[in-house]
């Protein structure tokens, strides 16, 4: 299994802090939960594979500011391509420290941690 490098973690632990402060927009209370999905979206493709993929989002966003906390639990990145199967798996509970963009644990498989996002792979065809 591939395990990104700690500059390449706190960037991919940082995106996803930015997505919930920018769906909680900064509230001022102790926890905040929201319920985030992702519309329907377009298939990304490669032009030199043909591969293409769909990525579906649907997490909750749970905020604790009194202890500096992010999780995001839920399917965070999955993409099916029929004949080969899950092809991007980024599932189950994350939870980080925003300030300081720290992994703190991590449940389910994580392409999103582990392979960067999974899209590479899952493009080459």
């Amino acid at each position: 299994m591939n395990v990104l490098s700690t500059p390449a973690r706190r960037s991919v632990i940082a995106s996803g802090a930015a997505l919930a402060i920018v769906l909680l927009g900064g509230m001022a209370t102790r926890c905040s939960t929201r319920r985030v999905r992702s519309p329907r979206s377009r298939p990304t493709t490669n032009d030199s594979t043909g591969a293409s993929v769909v990525v579906r989002t649907q997490l909750n966003v749970h905020v604790d500011y009194a202890a500096d906390t992010q999780s995001l639990s839920g399917i965070r990145n999955l993409s099916n391509d029929p004949g080969r199967g899950v092809v991007i798996q980024s599932v189950g509970r994350l939870t980080v420290t925003p300030s300081a963009g720290d992994l703190i644990s991590l449940h389910g498989p994580a392409d999103d941690v582990n392979l960067g996002g999974g899209f590479c792979e899952a493009l080459a065809g």
